[in-house]
């Protein structure tokens, strides 16, 4: 009875078209006047707090002191045919434009980011700024629709997935950031969604997206790796590394010494990395038994590729991505050599998954206690923007148990519908 309850959260087995059906058509008798006042009020609240944002990249000193600072320079070097992994280039750049602190931001992204950012470093920075913002929110917007579709949730109430995006704390974060984490979001959802319909030659550009941060989601990639092999899904493979060579190439024309910076980035400077407050379990380990003890930054991801060699021996022959891949997400997250808050938003995935069955198991006490704790995480969020990053190293575990205790609840659900029927 599990595995047909799983599988029906999936879409997948006998009866679960039936159940989807009865579902939707009981979630949307509870559509009431009480119910798109508050949609209402949400979508004008966010569109306040947007419009905020847009004059804050206007008018703030301090958002010169954010990420796209360092995404505009880079973009900015490489197009002058200069050195963007350079970090006394990079910090000259940034002071040019604002940046006032005593150490550059440094550029840590592989070769194959530079393709996205050469259109920003070719503006003047206070263009470039509002669009990547604009570029950002859109992408969010449309993630959100995307996964909505992706796990069959119905097209007339789409706008419920805009709404839950517009209540997702690490939406406000990293649109305040100008992070680029957002472009990383789009790929991998692109790359699921195309996996699922079998494009796999479409799933390999969206790579390029979803590897400018590999580490942040290693289980999900570790995942697509065992299932390439498992699948013989060469012509997957040889699209990505297609797509990746051909992004770096870019790049490559542009400085040819591109490729050996990056590495020479990464090796002499990687203890400064750790020595950031990140929020990751790896930090929180350094903490406790030594900030001097590096090693203890690696016990995480491997205690994260163990409960993944289990979850995938347990799970390769009914291997399914829409319901796989939340539970990668999240762990990848939680166990992450290295990753931030605003890494976040790709929990965006999970928590839409819940909400599409959420939506259609209708309105009832318990359905709107889950709502309310998403909502409690995310307000407790706000209280802890003013500390430093590792202040978030909560909310990734939180929203952990909260999808898990959704499922475990929509999978009692399903199964009393099941004996009901």
């Amino acid at each position: 009875m599990a595995i047909e309850t799983f599988q029906l959260l999936a879409g997948q087995g006998k009866g679960s078209d039936q159940l989807k059906s009865n579902f939707f058509i009981s979630a949307v008798k509870h559509k009431n006047p009480i119910w798109m006042l508050s949609s209402l009020a949400v979508l004008i609240l966010t569109f306040a707090i947007l419009c905020y944002l847009v004059n804050e990249i206007n008018t703030s000193p301090e958002y010169f002191e954010r990420d796209f600072v360092t995404y505009w320079s880079a973009g900015r070097l490489l197009v002058s045919g200069n050195n963007p992994y350079d970090q006394d280039q990079i910090f000259m750049q940034e002071k040019m434009i604002g940046w006032e602190r005593a150490e550059p931001n440094r550029f840590w992204n592989p070769p194959w980011t530079l393709p996205f950012l050469i259109p920003f470093g070719l503006l003047k920075y206070s263009i470039a700024a509002k669009l990547w913002f604009l570029l950002n929110m859109s992408l969010i917007i449309i993630c959100a629709d995307r996964i909505w579709k992706f796990y069959d949730g119905p097209i007339a109430y789409r706008w419920v997935a805009w709404i839950s995006a517009a209540l997702f704390f690490p939406t406000y974060y990293v649109l305040w950031m100008g992070q680029i984490s957002v472009i990383v979001l789009f790929g991998t959802v692109g790359v699921l969604v195309n996996l699922r319909n079998q494009n796999m030659w479409l799933a390999s550009i969206f790579t390029i997206m979803a590897t400018i941060k590999p580490h942040v989601v290693y289980l999900l990639w570790a995942a697509i790796l065992l299932w390439i092999i498992g699948r013989r899904q060469w012509l997957f493979l040889l699209g990505m590394v297609f797509a990746l060579t051909g992004a770096s190439l870019i790049a490559v024309l542009m400085n040819p010494d591109i490729i050996r910076a990056y590495y020479d980035l990464n090796a002499k400077v990687s203890d400064i990395q750790f020595a950031i407050q990140t929020p990751t379990m790896g930090i929180a380990l350094r903490k406790l038994l030594g900030p001097e003890k590096i090693l203890l930054q690696y016990i995480p991801p491997i205690i994260g590729l163990t409960w993944f060699s289990i979850y995938w021996s347990k799970h390769k022959g009914n291997w399914n991505w829409e319901e796989r891949a939340p539970i990668l997400l999240l762990m990848s997250l939680i166990s992450a050599i290295f990753t931030w808050g605003h890494d976040q938003i790709l929990i965006i995935l999970p928590v839409m998954h819940v909400v599409v069955l959420l939506f259609s198991a209708g309105l009832n006490r318990k359905t709107v206690c889950l709502v309310m704790i998403y909502l409690a995480i995310n307000i407790m969020a706000i209280f802890f923007i003013v500390g430093n990053a590792f202040m978030y190293i909560w909310m990734a575990p939180s929203f952990l148990l909260w999808y898990l205790f959704s499922m475990k609840y929509l999978q009692r659900l399903n199964v009393n519908a099941l004996d009901g029927s």
